[in-house]
């Protein structure tokens, strides 16, 4: 099964998106939709992440991009991406089944980590 990352540029509103599947192959492909609904929620969340179990039956993200387009995600978790305090930007783990229970704690810190560290090459700048 493949895994899906997405990471949302709130300032140029559009994303990448990472796909890996089990033979190692990685492809990468820069988007503009305009049916982003999940990432302009995570953005105006005030919680630390944001997890749909379910997205294809949930009110508010089932016409979102992520869950029609490829990779017609079903379970999402994204962490918001900040600099200088705000939001620019969101880290999206997507699946294409949908999950009976939350991820996992240890996952989604993980998550966040990587949204940290992604934080910190913007403030700083690659080594």
């Amino acid at each position: 099964m493949p895994a899906h990352l997405f990471v949302w540029d709130q300032l140029e509103r559009q994303y990448q998106q990472i796909t890996a599947d089990l033979t190692d192959a990685l492809s990468v492909q820069s988007r503009r939709p305009e049916g982003m609904v999940f990432c302009t929620g995570v953005i105006a969340s005030q919680w630390p992440y944001l997890e749909v179990l379910d997205a294809r039956s949930s009110h508010s993200y089932c016409l979102d991009d992520l869950v029609l387009c490829r990779p017609q995600a079903r379970h999402l978790l994204g962490v918001p991406i900040c600099h200088d305090g705000a939001k620019v930007g969101v880290l999206c783990a997507a699946g294409e089944h949908p999950a009976t229970k939350p991820m996992r704690s240890r996952r989604r810190k993980l998550l966040q980590e990587v949204a940290t560290r992604l934080e910190h090459v913007m403030q700083c700048g690659l080594p």
